[in-house]
């Protein structure tokens, strides 16, 4: 173990003890416990015991660092039950005020959180607040990566079933993105200084003796995580090296808080420039994976130098710049270095070339400013380039300072209300312009006044939200000029409601069920009970009032507040008849080709997929439309389970927006299924479709050379007959030019032929005229192959010939 650089522990400490103390209290819901797990990170970081300077963001590290010690801090507290009792319900375990929710819902949203079991309720937060992956998730939870994505759905069909019934009229519409939001929690005063005075004293004096056990058993923990995931292996559920010696990277270079997690192995960096560098392990590179360091230590290198300065032109010190090749493998960059600017701004990264020349991109990133990327540039061996001085804003409007704001919401004739959440928010630059970041929030009391107290000065967002009072919500500028005692009257006013009734197709009231009241970005939510429902606090004018989607057919029916009451007929989803209020609909079977047999997965129904017909494709023929959809689809499919006793045949598509759709079904075992176009109307309903699965084609062969040899790592596809085929075969082959051979091409449904040219491409459709064609780096892509079929259903073996390029 190498102990980092005290300067650059320092900076560490600075830029990420709030991101990591959050992350651990996710998981605690306790100060002291997290205070524990946060000294325990930065202890394992400053020992050398945490390996950072390959970390494509530092951040993330860290952050998953803390969550993970957090798990093994509750799993060896035997009075772990008693903690969550104590603290499940504490104040912070509400989010604050946020884009997709209004202060009251995220309250009740993430009270619900709070009530979930454990194991969900740290599933929860791994995946939304932390942004991990299932399998990153699996690692931590010491689970597998099915078990660790089982525990998210089982948590949001609890909170879907249970948020409603607290009255939060906005959480289900949006309620992943709700979750993601990440919830306020307050940093204790002196944080950064303990830390910082932990850098040259012993662990047992920085963090006591019962945290040094604790210090031991994350060391422990990450070491069987490392060997587990560095030997390897071809077991699907392992985490592939998600998580290397512990470090994670972000899937979004521009995010430093991006809510979804990549794994660090797609990703090498060299390290920063003021810590000393520990060799990584010698792997080989892969195909299609980034080059690692030891791998390319023998490459030439180029110099990129510049300067980081902020809105006044003064340099900026502790700028993460990241250079990006623009040549990729795989998703990823296939080069990647990162440094920081020193006290004068100044950056200096020593960067890989190959081929001769080499492009890059250039990543921004600095705690308070706006992240941002520079423009694409070549670099030569040898060379050094300098580049203009970047410019990064201020994403804080504000400072930091204490104050108190004491606000009292009354009526228009000076009565005060009760049961309004007041929430005030600081005010941030993005890149798309401004967003809230949630600072303090509280109910009024019976004399409609509530304290709040924030950390920030400058200017604030104040968000009235009424709950269910029946008053509009509000929200207004605000400025904190200093620190101390401010006050504000905030006066609402009265809103419009829409109320009506929803019966079935039979007249019959309709109960247990809740209807969204929507306009634009503003959701409301309202139970039906004994067919009747009311939505009040509505702004005046039109909305609509969507209702439907697991028992029932979806619809949308518009409506103006104050209007005659609504009368909605539900449809059953299953029910074929055009009748009631529903939307378009697509309705059918799925038969077996050999056995004339309905296929039926137990009682989870079928997973069809509908695709939606570009407008590009309005002079295609209906043959061309089906076969570009023959790539399979790179996406996790979801299956919804009847939740009503009723176990339909087939698949009952509801809920459909007017256009264009093909249906594609891949199910185990069977070639793709591709139907379609179907044109639907805005109410259009069609039955009887009949998807008739067949046994899939396998075709076998060589690709050769021009010269007649066998070529290795060629990339083997199939291609409908025709046209548009040649575009196809153009696109995929400059793809395939432009990588070099390296990586997978950006397509699905492909093999690579192996070291005598052979190749294997299986679940080959039987319905279309096919053709199969190679292309690769070195040699011009071959003429299409027709896949013909004998008598008795075989391919004979195929020979691709490339061509010269």
């Amino acid at each position: 173990m190498i102990p980092v650089a005290r300067q650059h522990f320092e900076r560490l400490v600075r830029q990420h003890h709030e991101a990591v103390y959050r992350a651990a209290w996710r998981i605690l819901r306790n100060d002291e416990d997290a205070l524990d797990v946060t000294q325990q990170v930065f202890l394992g970081v400053m020992e050398g015991r945490q390996r950072l300077d390959d970390a494509s963001d530092v951040a993330s590290v860290l952050r998953w660092l803390a969550a993970k010690a957090a798990l093994m801090l509750l799993r060896s507290s035997r009075n772990r039950r008693n903690r969550e009792d104590r603290h499940a319900m504490e104040k912070h375990a509400a989010a604050g005020t946020d884009d997709a929710l209004g202060s009251e819902d995220a309250n009740t949203l993430w009270t619900v959180v709070a009530k979930l079991p454990e194991e969900l309720r740290h599933a929860v937060v791994l995946r939304f607040q932390q942004g991990l992956t299932y399998d990153v998730m699996a690692a931590a939870m010491t689970c597998s990566g099915p078990t660790a994505h089982d525990r998210v759905k089982r948590a949001l069909d609890r909170l879907r079933r249970d948020v409603p019934k607290l009255g939060a009229v906005g959480a289900l519409p949006g309620l992943e993105t709700a979750l993601a939001d990440q919830a306020a929690v307050a940093v204790p005063t002196g944080l950064e200084a303990q830390l910082l005075a932990m850098h040259g004293a012993t662990a047992a004096a920085a963090v006591g003796s019962s945290a040094s056990l604790l210090a031991a058993l994350v060391c422990a923990a990450i070491v069987v995580v490392g060997v587990a995931i560095w030997s390897g292996g071809d077991d699907p559920m392992r985490p592939t090296p998600e998580v290397a010696s512990g470090i994670i990277g972000t899937a979004e270079r521009g995010d430093t808080e991006g809510p979804a997690v990549r794994p660090l192995e797609k990703l090498a960096f060299t390290a920063d420039h003021d810590t000393a560098a520990t060799p990584s392990p010698p792997l080989a590179s892969p195909p299609g994976r980034p080059v690692p360091r030891s791998a390319r230590a023998n490459l030439p290198t180029a110099r990129v130098t510049g300067r980081v300065i902020d809105d006044d032109d003064q340099p900026l010190a502790d700028a993460v710049v990241t250079a990006f090749s623009t040549e990729s493998a795989g998703k990823m960059s296939r080069f990647a270095v990162k440094g920081h600017s020193g006290a004068d701004g100044v950056y200096s990264l020593d960067v890989p070339v190959d081929q001769g020349v080499q492009e890059y991109r250039l990543s921004f990133k600095r705690t308070d400013h706006l992240s941002g990327w520079g423009d694409a540039f070549d670099v030569k061996p040898e060379v050094v380039i300098r580049r203009e001085p970047r410019q990064l804003t201020r994403s804080a409007e504000d400072r930091p300072g204490t104050y108190t704001l004491d606000v009292r919401v009354q009526d228009s004739d000076g009565r005060p209300v009760a049961g309004v959440v007041v929430g005030v928010a600081r005010r941030l630059k993005t890149g798309q312009g401004h967003r809230p970041e949630g600072e303090a929030h509280g109910k009024t009391g019976p004399d409609g006044s509530v304290s709040l107290e924030g950390t920030h000065i400058g200017p604030k967002i104040l968000t009235i939200s009424p709950l269910r009072t029946g008053y509009l919500k509000l929200t207004e500028g605000l400025a904190i000029p200093d620190g101390g005692w401010h006050e504000r009257v905030v006066v609402v006013e009265r809103g419009g409601e829409i109320s009506g009734t929803v019966v079935d197709v039979h007249g019959q009231p309709v109960s247990d069920i809740g209807v969204n009241v929507v306009r634009g970005n503003d959701w409301r939510w309202a139970r039906v009970r004994d067919g009747r429902f009311r939505c009040a606090g509505l702004e005046p004018g039109p909305w609509k009032v969507r209702f439907g989607g697991d028992r029932y057919s979806r619809c949308v029916v518009e409506a103006r507040t104050g209007a005659d009451d609504l009368r909605i007929v539900a449809k059953r989803r299953h029910d074929v008849r055009d009748h009631g209020h529903h939307m378009a609909e697509l309705h059918g079977i799925v038969v077996d080709h050999e056995t004339n047999q309905v296929v039926q997965r137990g009682g989870w129904g079928l997973d069809v997929d509908l695709r939606l017909v570009s407008p590009e494709m309005a002079d295609w023929t209906d043959e061309e439309i089906r076969a570009s959809f023959l790539p399979p689809i790179i996406a996790q499919r979801a299956v919804q389970r009847e939740r009503d006793g009723e176990v339909p045949v087939g698949f009952h598509k509801t809920g459909l927006r007017p256009g264009r759709y093909v249906i594609d079904l891949r199910h185990y075992g069977y070639a793709p299924a591709i139907l379609g176009p179907f044109d639907l109307g805005p109410t259009t309903i069609i039955s009887g479709i009949e998807i008739r699965l067949h046994r899939p084609l396998k075709a076998t062969g060589r690709v050769v050379g021009p010269d007649g040899r066998p070529v290795k790592g060629a990339f083997v596809f199939s291609v409908v007959r025709g046209p548009r085929s040649k575009k196809l075969i153009a696109d995929r082959d400059a793809a395939v030019v432009k990588m070099k051979g390296r990586g997978t091409a950006h397509f699905g449904g492909f093999v690579r032929s192996g070291v005598l040219g052979r190749f294997d491409l299986g679940r080959l459709p039987t319905d279309f005229a096919i053709a199969l064609v190679a292309v690769h780096p070195d040699h011009g892509p071959s003429n299409p192959v027709p896949v013909v079929v004998d008598r008795n259903g075989k391919v004979a073996d195929l020979k691709l010939h490339l061509r010269t390029r």
